[in-house]
């Protein structure tokens, strides 16, 4: 997430609204670390874009962001190019995966207390 990186407002003006409609936009400055600003660069990515985007879903109320492992990540990336899954794919199969993990934790929590009241008689 956007925790950590300092994000600070440059003096206040207001960037008119775009052709696009968009409502106006405050001018801020930020400071990124050297490797995240080459890492941008070499991917051709707008950096603007990026930072829009990013916020964007970190203000989303139906937005989640996981951190996986790189397998995991590069699984996702290939699925989805390979396939042409949808997010909508992913969230579906989210549900039914989050509804399993907490029955096993529902059942392990039973079986906790059984434990535990086993041990009291």
């Amino acid at each position: 997430m956007t925790r950590g990186r300092r994000f600070t407002q440059a003096p206040a003006s207001v960037v008119p609204p775009s052709r696009s409609g968009q409502s106006p936009a405050r001018r801020v400055n930020i400071t990124l670390p050297e490797l995240q600003h080459e890492a941008l660069q070499q991917q051709g990515a707008n950096v603007s874009g990026v930072i829009r985007s990013l916020l964007d879903d970190y203000l989303s109320a139906s937005t989640i962001t996981l951190r996986v492992d790189p397998p995991t990540k590069d699984l996702y990336d290939r699925v989805m190019e390979s396939t042409g899954a949808s997010e909508q794919d992913v969230a579906e199969g989210l549900v039914r995966t989050l509804e399993g993990l907490l029955q096993r934790k529902l059942e392990q929590l039973e079986e906790l207390k059984a434990a535990v009241l086993r041990k009291r008689t």
